[in-house]
């Protein structure tokens, strides 16, 4: 039985204040509030969308729901709709009604998709734990966080056309659906609370097959938004105009590719597909129909929509290619409403008494933003880059954590780079992809000793001296004077130790930063063998290996998870300079004490344990058994042939004791570890179906092409995406006679006991 944990879709959070591309609304609650696509790519398709209002209205006891513009996701098993409806829950900040169908997850609860009209008074649809066609109206707190939802109890889900290959075409409707409200239990089942309130639906028509050429003014008007947009120049569903991603095709050189999704950030994981809107401002002139829509804090570019007639005030509803609303307004909110439009970080943005000028360009009321001034700490249920900090008619500020491990966002000042209007010490400090757009931070006073990473200082030792641990300006350190402040690292009894004052300018490919604080140890092995070091720590710190303490390029190996690390390095050949070992913050934010321990074992071949330069070690010196006399060599032939058979079964095993022959760091784990394998040949074309349950360890299974060295070109499937005390599945297709390898390992060198459920379905 699939159980699914309370949704919790909402807008990812991205540090990119650069263009606000939400034409029809601004990126906070685009389009009327969006932003909720579950996971994956977000499009349009809906039609016929309505709550009550038949030939024979509802008289039932439920809240009639009326539904705005429909909006397609889909995921790793689940394709579906969504839709905003009103009236809002009460005292939420958004309600939406989703419709979801799920495929099975490889645990064999569930049929493939197929036609039907299924009944949601009967199982598996009766409850939202283990539904296939499943309704849920879900209301967000300001956040983004789910607080409420609501299953039905009545009514049907008919699916009239799925796509197996298009997992973005279906077509269903639900009808007369009452939906009372749920809860998730500690164990993920779902139950009815058996609260009076309820919510009906009478009709829901989603079609999301794309037809081109028929009228819109939005892209959820479109069949399907996922391969459709809404061309600004005919109003008309079309293909992809432009790309996103600049892979083609491409805007005319007097035209702005801008997304039409609810969710501009939805980008970064749904399809790049863009409309080619007019640009206007400095750059060109809108017709005499249009006007232009400023983007962006900055004004420094627009784009040209079609000029409404609502007044100010009216109600509306938000739109890709028109504003809808007089000269001078726009329709934003929801319910939509014409606001006054406004220039930010302007001297006089020219908003009503009750309204302030928002980084959208548009008066919005103190509800809207964060109640914080400028320096304080937003309120925890505020979603990042929320507008805060009102002084006179504007937001002057927005909520944000610089660092992703701040404890809570503050409310940060926003300034034109050219025309700052900071306060006195400081200065306008470019953070964002807007080169004209910074925060106002304390300018950088190289030699104060006060690191001042915001304002670009890469280290600071307290003078501006060249010969030291940095240099003069603070804009590099001095590895070679640093190679001799190093201290000796002790083995076999734990380091104490701490990285507040130490120096910064090294960088690690585990993070991005370089201007972190770092504590130093040298250590020379005494010959080939395997370095491990434990990280204990309260502060999120990490590991890093370099081979030559004065070169920042050499760098052997790191180890960055989050909480406590351990790295683990296999010494190859006897070296004649020390080693650096590094403790360092993930962010330049993260510095505190810590705790090392640390042990060097030589390479012996025979003890069975393999390190250094040792390729295997099964415990003796001997060929001709899986490894070579010298442990230099795994004879790969006999390993392979030795593997036991893959049983189309559940098999229990345990990886620890295993060896470590096979090597999926980088591929498919995050390191080296034991690992044991199995050997299938599949018996006709099919696919193989896997389920690897982890009850106590994270670890991960590899499906190899073959047998032999792990090189990725044998790549046929891999799960790693679930933690501890989940499941792991995957699917690789065959053909008849292939043979594969099956690994199963862990993810981050520890190893346990497993669950590994295999099947094979063969192609019909």
């Amino acid at each position: 039985m699939m159980l699914r944990a309370f949704p919790s879709w909402s807008t990812a959070i991205l540090l990119n204040l650069a263009l606000l591309v939400g034409c029809g609304d601004d990126s906070t609650t685009p389009q009327g509030g969006g932003g909720d696509t579950p996971g994956g790519a977000g499009g349009a398709g809906g039609e016929g969308a309505s709550g009550g209002g038949g030939s024979d209205p509802y008289t039932g006891p439920c809240t009639v729901l009326s539904l705005g513009d429909t909006m397609v996701f889909y995921e790793s098993i689940t394709r579906g709709a969504i839709v905003p409806v009103q009236p809002d829950l009460p005292d939420l900040a958004k309600t939406r009604l989703t419709m979801e169908l799920y495929e099975d997850d490889g645990s064999g609860s569930l049929p493939p998709l197929a036609p039907g009209t299924f009944s949601f008074a009967q199982a598996p649809d009766d409850n939202y734990g283990t539904c296939q066609h499943c309704a849920l109206l879900v209301g967000y707190a300001k956040s983004g966080q789910p607080l409420r939802a609501f299953y039905p109890k009545t009514g049907s889900f008919t699916l009239t056309n799925v796509d197996a290959e298009d997992w973005s075409i279906f077509s269903a409707n639900l009808q007369n659906v009452e939906l009372f409200e749920v809860r998730q239990n500690e164990d993920l089942s779902w139950e009815f609370k058996g609260d009076d309130a309820c919510f009906y639906v009478e009709q829901w028509d989603v079609d999301t097959r794309p037809v081109d050429g028929q009228a819109c003014s939005s892209a959820e008007q479109c069949g399907n938004e996922v391969q459709q947009v809404c061309s600004p120049e005919s109003d008309t569903c079309v293909p992809q105009e432009c790309d996103l991603l600049f892979d083609g095709p491409f805007c005319d050189e007097t035209d702005v590719c801008l997304s039409q999704l609810w969710d501009p950030d939805a980008l970064a994981a749904g399809p790049a597909l863009g409309a080619c809107y007019a640009r206007c401002g400095s750059d060109g002139e809108c017709a005499s129909d249009e006007v232009c829509r400023v983007l962006g804090p900055t004004q420094s570019l627009g784009v040209c929509m079609q000029r409404g007639t609502l007044p100010l005030g009216a109600s509306c509803t938000p739109h890709d290619n028109s504003t809808e609303c007089e000269a001078g307004a726009f329709c934003w909110g929801e319910p939509g409403e014409c606001q006054k439009t406004c220039t930010y970080l302007n001297e006089n943005e020219d908003c009503p008494a009750d309204r302030f000028c928002s980084i959208a360009n548009i008066c919005k009321p103190a509800s809207f933003g964060d109640p914080a001034s400028i320096g304080e700490s937003c309120e925890a249920n505020s979603p990042e880059t929320t507008e805060c900090g009102i002084e006179g008619s504007a937001y002057r500020g927005i909520c944000l954590r610089i660092f992703p491990e701040q404890p809570e966002a503050l409310c940060e000042r926003l300034c034109r780079v050219d025309d700052p209007a900071c306060g006195a010490g400081e200065s306008c400090i470019e953070l964002f992809s807007n080169p004209e757009l910074g925060l106002c931070k304390p300018a950088a006073v190289c030699g104060d000793g006060i690191l001042n990473v915001i304002a670009g200082e890469l280290c600071d030792d307290g003078n501006v001296n060249a010969n030291d641990a940095c240099n003069a300006s603070c804009t590099s350190a001095n590895f070679d004077f640093l190679c001799g402040q190093t201290q000796t690292l002790s083995l076999d009894t734990p380091v104490e130790g701490t990285t507040i004052g130490g120096p910064s300018g090294y960088g690690s490919t585990c993070d991005p930063y370089v201007a972190t604080t770092v504590a130093n140890y040298s250590f020379l092995p005494p010959g080939p063998g395997r370095l491990t070091v434990k990280l204990s720590s309260l502060a999120d710190l990490s590991l890093n290996l370099m081979s030559d303490c004065a070169l920042a390029d050499s760098q052997l190996a790191c180890a960055a998870l989050l909480g406590d690390d351990e790295l683990t390095f296999d010494v190859a050949a006897t070296v004649q300079e020390p080693l650096l070992l590094q403790v360092r913050g993930q962010t330049p934010a993260e510095a505190g004490p810590f705790t090392l321990f640390a042990t060097f074992e030589p390479a012996v071949c025979g003890d069975g344990k393999t390190g250094g330069p040792e390729a295997c070690d099964d415990g003796n010196t001997t060929s001709n058994d899986g490894c070579s006399a010298d442990c230099l060599t795994i004879e790969w032939s006999l390993v392979c042939d030795a593997l036991p058979d893959l049983p189309l079964t559940t098999t229990l095993g345990n990886t620890v004791g295993s060896p470590a022959l096979f090597d999926l760091s980088g591929l498919c784990s995050f390191a080296s570890s034991d690992a044991r394998a199995y050997r299938f040949v599949a018996p006709s074309d099919g696919t193989l179906q896997l389920l690897l349950a982890e009850p106590n360890v994270n670890l991960v299974f590899y499906v190899q092409d073959g047998c032999g060295p792990i090189t990725g070109n044998d790549f046929l499937a891999c799960g790693n995406s679930s933690p501890a005390d989940g499941s792991e599945y995957g699917e690789a297709v065959l053909s008849a006679g292939q043979t594969v390898t099956v690994i199963v390992a862990g993810f981050a060198s520890a190893g346990g006991v497993y669950a590994l459920t295999s099947t094979f379905t063969p192609t019909p």
